[in-house]
Order: structure tokens, then C-alpha cells, then sequence
């Protein structure tokens, strides 16, 4: 049986440098394939870290556009859920380019408009992040 432990991020990183630190930490990005285990983590956040609107986590589709994969290299299936018109391949932000890395949404924000729903984001737009370790 696998046990997971998560590291909670505050400083904001681009998807590959947050990717980096978790490697660098002996982990990986996070890798939130159960509904239980997402929402609970979102919880954490909420109770924990209360200046977070969301988190880049372990999914991206930069290696085939629309097939997105978790860091273990596992398709996503359908939980967590993207949000209503998500992935969109839009960034607004940054004048239409690209959205390619997973992102978390933990709370109502002017954005994002709903919690606990993913967005396709920019992997170039800094954002916290969570790490996460699996140990045998």
C-alpha cells in the first residue's frame, strides 16, 4: 500500500520550477487522481494556508494538446472535474497563449468561480504549487 505526503507551497513558481523543487525535495508534483484525497487536500489548504487561491499540481497536456497526464504518466480521468468550459487552451492573461499545466482551484475568486475545480493555466504564470512524496 502507497502513502502520499504533500507539501503545501506558498511562493509562486512557474510549473517547471516548482516541478524542479519537488524533484529536488524527492518528490514530485502532486498527483490528486482520488476525489477524497483532492478535496481533503483543498480542505488542508483552506484551514491552513488562507492567503491561497489555488495551486499548479501534476497534470499537464504539453506533451499531446487536449491528452492531459498526471506526473506518474497515468491519463487524467474524470475526478477531480475541470471547470465549466475547462481546459480551454486560453490564457487571458497572457494575450491568448497557451494553457497547458493543471491548476487548483480552493476558493471563490473573480477568476476562477468556482472551488474545487481545475483550470488549464499558463505554465509560465507563477502560482503556489503542491509536492507531494510517495513512500512503500
Amino acid at each position: 500500500m502507497e502513502n502520499h505526503c504533500f507539501k503545501v507551497h506558498e511562493d509562486n513558481k512557474t510549473f517547471d520550477d516548482a516541478k524542479a523543487t519537488c524533484v529536488i525535495e524527492g518528490g514530485r508534483m502532486a498527483v490528486l487522481d482520488d476525489l477524497d484525497t483532492f478535496l481533503a487536500l483543498n480542505d488542508y489548504i483552506r484551514a491552513n494556508h488562507a492567503e491561497m487561491v489555488g495551486y499548479l499540481l501534476g497534470l499537464t497536456d504539453r506533451v499531446v494538446e487536449g491528452e492531459w497526464r498526471w506526473e506518474d504518466g497515468n491519463l487524467f480521468g474524470d475526478v477531480p472535474e475541470f471547470n465549466r468550459n475547462q481546459p480551454n487552451d486560453n490564457d487571458r492573461r497572457y494575450n491568448g497563449l497557451g494553457a497547458n499545466c493543471g491548476y487548483a482551484s480552493v476558493v471563490w475568486h473573480n477568476l476562477h468561480k468556482a472551488v474545487d475545480k481545475l483550470y488549464d493555466d499558463n505554465c509560465e504564470h507563477p502560482a503556489t504549487f503542491v509536492c507531494e512524496r510517495v513512500t512503500v
